[in-house]
């Protein structure tokens, strides 16, 4: 998808000059929409993949790309999400990627992003957590499945992520309600020195093999642990 942009800055230019570019972004506000979305994908046996777990788990869940434009420079900058599909209006996205670089790679450990739904949902059932934790035991079923989950218990703030204002999502838990729900519901595990908690009910049945350079130590010693638990 292509973000809405008639320049294009880079990181070097907007640091020679930051006044010239804030006047383009104020000179020309921008009038669509905020967030940019495609059609929904409902699973068909012609439909190509280019990474298995997402044919995998299209099979049970629709879903549909998007991208977010950052309030107030929409034009210029916005983020690329996948959004998969949730009874009750929730969508979760989430990718398999490197928790060091947050680069999208596969195979690699599974990153349970942002779940959330729009304002106009909210008189809906709260299904979101046991629509989550079913997600990710259909994940674990996948032959070659990602050798572990992970997230980030941190509630949704547009202070520190200003792309997330347009979705207009329900205001939810803080983030220390959040992090006592996934950690109950999702058996969660804080691994040490880093802001994840791995997820301790998703157990793959045939994992895949990631790549030492992929290999993060921090995960691999809880996931050892928890291994020697079992």
């Amino acid at each position: 998808m292509v973000v809405p942009s008639f320049l294009q800055w880079n990181s070097r230019s907007i640091d020679d000059c930051p006044s010239g570019y804030q006047m383009m972004i104020d000179s020309f506000p921008w009038t669509g929409p905020g967030v940019l979305k495609m059609d929904t994908i409902k699973f068909h046996p012609d439909n190509q993949f280019k990474h298995p777990f997402n044919e995998w788990l299209s099979k049970k869940y629709d879903f549909n790309t998007q991208r977010c434009l950052y309030k107030g420079r929409e034009w210029v900058s916005s983020e690329a999400m996948l959004c998969w599909h949730f009874d009750n209006g929730y969508r979760l996205n989430a990718l398999s990627c490197n928790p060091q670089t947050n680069k999208e790679i596969d195979p690699g450990y599974f990153y349970l992003n942002l779940l959330f739904r729009n304002k106009s949902e909210s008189h809906k059932p709260r299904t979101g957590v046991r629509d989550l934790v079913q997600f990710v035991k259909y994940l674990a079923l996948m032959p070659g499945a990602p050798p572990a989950v992970f997230y980030e218990p941190q509630a949704v703030n547009s202070g520190s992520s200003p792309h997330l204002e347009h979705l207009e999502y329900e205001r939810g838990l803080n983030t220390e309600q959040l992090t006592k729900l996934w950690h109950r519901a999702l058996g969660g595990i804080p691994i040490p020195g880093t802001p994840y908690w791995l997820v301790g009910i998703y157990k793959p049945e045939q994992p895949a093999i990631i790549d030492a350079k992929n290999k993060v130590e921090k995960f691999e010693r809880v996931l050892a642990q928890m291994k020697a638990t079992q």
